[in-house]
């Protein structure tokens, strides 16, 4: 290729454009500027204006667009798959066993604090995901190095440093989606909140009309079982007590 100062080159083989129709061009050619895709067209075609001076690269091979990721742990990937033991119910069960700490964590707390090691680690999972398709990840920090992130500048690009100031860089939780949660969680929380209240305050209501229940002006509600024979402990004086609650049974869990 040429004219690789400009930031321009093409590439040309059977090109899978994964558009809604499933477009296939047997011979094709992607022209490339900078980060961009400029034009996708059949081969012998002339090339889009300022790619007139490129060479053409001849791949032989089928061109795909990359895969993008969500989400990952990019520095994990460098350890073996791990065989969870057992079903878990939350994210925040599995973390905590002592078969993670000593084949996930463990490990990548040694790694990431090996400076001589993490250049070679980056390299090593850039190059998997790009075996696997993958151009565009997310997921470049590691809870034991915080400076990992400047590592990652090479063949895979990450959305959270992305160095073009044309693409905002994101965040392992985005913004908008995350007030959005958090607003419909406070409303939910809100409104179970007032059928709890009124729940609590029906009960109440009602147990104050039943036999031996007695009631105080804020809200306390008691009831004499059995009654006590003896004599009766005086101020100051220590005591022992036993005491039962119970939920009300519209709430409990």
């Amino acid at each position: 290729m040429s004219a690789p100062a400009a930031g321009r080159f093409a590439i040309r083989g059977r090109i899978v454009t994964m558009d809604g129709a499933g477009t296939v061009i047997p011979d094709g050619v992607v022209y490339i500027s900078g980060a961009s895709i400029a034009a996708v067209v059949p081969a012998g075609g002339p090339p889009p204006a300022g790619f007139e001076p490129v060479s053409v690269l001849r791949t032989a091979g089928t061109i795909y667009p990359g895969l993008i990721e969500l989400h990952n742990h990019l520095s994990y990937n460098c350890l073996q798959l791990w065989q969870v033991p057992k079903a878990f119910t939350n994210r925040g069960q599995w973390s905590a066993g002592p078969d993670y700490r000593r084949l996930i964590s463990g490990p990548m707390q040694v790694l990431g604090k090996t400076p001589s090691l993490v250049p070679s680690l980056v390299r090593f999972v850039e190059a998997k995901c790009l075996v696997a398709g993958v151009t565009t990840s997310q997921g470049i920090a590691l809870y034991s190095n915080a400076g990992i992130a400047r590592y990652y500048r090479g063949v895979v690009r990450n959305v959270e440093k992305p160095d073009d100031p044309s693409l905002p860089p994101a965040h392992s939780r985005i913004p908008d989606v995350a007030e959005h949660t958090r607003t419909k969680m406070m409303a939910k929380q809100k409104a179970e909140g007032e059928t709890n209240k009124k729940a609590g305050e029906e009960f109440l209501v009602a147990n104050a009309k039943k036999p031996g229940v007695k009631s105080f002006p804020d809200g306390l509600q008691y009831k004499v079982l059995t009654s006590g024979k003896g004599p009766q402990p005086q101020p100051f004086v220590q005591v022992r007590l036993t005491q039962w609650t119970n939920n009300i049974p519209k709430l409990a869990h």
